[in-house]
């Protein structure tokens, strides 16, 4: 999903064409004047953004936002210590699945090896 993420005081002021997110909207989006496309704000709403003008220098962009995304539930996942390349993989889906908590919890011996090699710290792997 293409969504152009703004911080609240950027929503304001025009967005300088120097900037990725222009670059992204104009070149990959190919987005033009009187185009919408997919916003959101950082610990905010979703919404609509409008390209109003493309200047020499900046875009004035227009928005309409949704209502808040709800709480996310407080999900916990507890997860056997993987190979790094899984555990890369559990925290990349379980992040995008809104995992509130996620403790690695050592299940064997021959687990102490991986906590060598493992992203996480000796200390995390040793009270697990």
């Amino acid at each position: 999903m293409n969504i152009i993420i703004f911080d609240q005081a950027e929503i304001e002021r025009p967005l300088a064409r120097s900037d990725p997110r222009a670059t992204h909207l104009l070149d990959v989006l190919r987005r033009r004047e009187g185009d919408t496309f997919d916003a959101g704000l950082i610990d905010g709403p979703r919404g609509k953004g409008t390209v109003v003008a493309i200047g020499a220098e900046a875009l004035t962009l227009s928005f309409a936002w949704g209502a808040p995304p709800p709480p996310l539930d407080p999900i916990t996942l507890i997860v056997g210590l993987p190979r790094p390349q899984t555990a890369r993989k559990i925290l990349q889906e379980a992040t995008a699945l809104g995992v509130a908590a996620m403790p690695f919890r050592r299940d064997g011996e021959k687990r102490g090896q991986l906590c060598a090699q493992h992203a996480l710290s000796s200390d995390e792997c040793a009270a697990s």
